[in-house]
């Protein structure tokens, strides 16, 4: 089998640790690089983080350090959300791996070309990484088949009025990456909270017992402990305090197309200062003239989304 070329550009994160679980158990991915950005932590520990995780899983890729800070705007880390270290109470062992010496955006770039049109991103944090990517290369588009992006939303933020952390972060990035007419698709808040696991679901998912599940577990305790499962009982139409994966749900998309509906339509990005700063602003009746440039998630069956998890934790206890 052919394996797909990936790069996983994030800001691990405990979200992001389960979606790097989930992308290392894939057999279908061929995970050429993990680069790393500022975001959910410092860039100090996000890169230290994406090497422990790799370690962990024994994915032998290239890690590499990208941007501390947003292309213009004052760096904004999501303080307190996942622990000191990122990782919540999970302590993991070292890795003896070094970090490449390359800038994140010269290796995805490198892996780009050496992958002749084929490399697939998934971009699990602010969007920096690639903004940089694309106003150095402005051929970099020619060598990248897609996007996906756990990003964006349809109606309202999570870190002001309309912006959802990842967009709003580093909105002048994202506007470039949205404009920059490579193949994307958006998974975005409204959508990951209608599907989120049950407490229910994850018993169920934990009865596969190995080092990867309990990991999980206790990323989900600590997570449920801060009250991240009834942030929204509106969206999520459900009082269950079991929190939600969105990065991990974002790969489980990719890993499985099958889980998710999509729906092409133009999206831009609100740079401005201000209650819009970072909104996906999508037209949905094409009223802009604009070409569709992104694939929108609008629905994911949390069956399917279950069922990619469950392979996940089975392939761990092999």
């Amino acid at each position: 089998m052919d394996k797909r070329p990936f790069i996983i550009d994030c800001d691990p994160g405990i979200d992001d640790a389960v979606a790097i679980f989930l992308a290392a158990s894939c057999d279908a991915f061929d995970i050429r690089a993990i680069t790393s950005v500022a975001g959910n932590v410092d860039i100090d520990l996000t890169t230290r983080n994406a090497l422990d995780l790799c370690h962990v899983v024994g994915l032998d890729t290239i890690v590499a350090r990208g941007a501390a800070r947003p292309m213009m705007v004052e760096p904004k880390i999501s303080v307190g959300a996942h622990g000191a270290t990122g990782l919540g109470t999970v302590v993991l062992e070292r890795s003896p791996q070094a970090e490449d010496g390359r800038h994140a955006w010269d290796v995805i770039y490198d892996e780009a070309v050496k992958a002749a049109g084929e490399l697939e991103i998934i971009a699990m944090g602010p969007l920096t990484n690639l903004g940089i990517l694309l106003t150095k290369y402005p051929d970099a588009p020619r060598y990248i088949k897609k996007i996906t992006i756990m990003g964006g939303s349809r109606v309202y933020g999570n870190s002001c009025a309309y912006g959802e952390y990842n967009v709003w972060a580093d909105p002048l990035a994202s506007d470039i990456v949205f404009r920059s007419d490579i193949p994307m698709a958006m998974v975005g808040l409204e959508t990951i909270f209608r599907a989120k696991l049950t407490s229910s679901d994850w018993e169920d998912l934990f009865t596969e017992k190995n080092h990867i599940s309990e990991i999980t577990r206790e990323i989900l305790r600590h997570k449920t402990e801060r009250g991240e499962g009834i942030m929204d009982r509106i969206t999520a139409r459900s009082d269950d305090p079991s929190p939600l994966l969105c990065d991990c749900m974002t790969v489980a998309c990719v890993v499985d197309p099958s889980i998710a509906k999509f729906e092409r339509r133009y999206v831009c990005v609100e740079t401005a200062e201000g209650p819009s700063r970072g909104r996906t602003i999508i037209d949905w009746q094409n009223r802009s003239g604009h070409s569709r440039n992104c694939e929108v998630a609008v629905s994911v069956d949390r069956a399917g989304f279950k069922a990619v998890m469950q392979k996940m934790f089975a392939h761990y206890s092999k």
